[in-house]
């Protein structure tokens, strides 16, 4: 098991607007417009596994994004989606015919 990297860091406004204008104002993650107050810094590959706060490391996302990914890089994190998308489609599918909410 890896132990926790020590290289978080605060980055600075101009490298927080770099990584903003990296994204075009968009979250790297689900696409969604993110105001630039509110987003958050990313590491692709997490410091955790062995990543690191060099540019082409960090991508702009929102906070809801930031906080699921966690410590995944991307292939994993979309490879849970993936699962609990398609471990809850027959309930989506269920409920939709019975007229509820999906």
């Amino acid at each position: 098991m890896k132990s926790k990297s020590k290289g978080r860091r605060k980055f600075t406004t101009l490298e927080r607007i770099s990584v903003y204008d990296k994204g075009n104002g968009l979250c790297a993650i689900c696409g969604e417009p993110i105001d630039f107050d509110n987003f958050t810094v990313d590491h692709i590959v997490p410091l955790y596994n062995g990543g690191s706060n060099a540019m082409d490391n960090l991508q702009p996302t929102c906070f809801v994004c930031n906080q699921m990914k966690q410590n995944m890089n991307r292939q994993q994190f979309l490879f849970k989606i993936r699962e609990i998308f398609f471990n809850n489609l027959f309930d989506m599918v269920s409920l939709r015919k019975k007229g509820g909410a999906a």
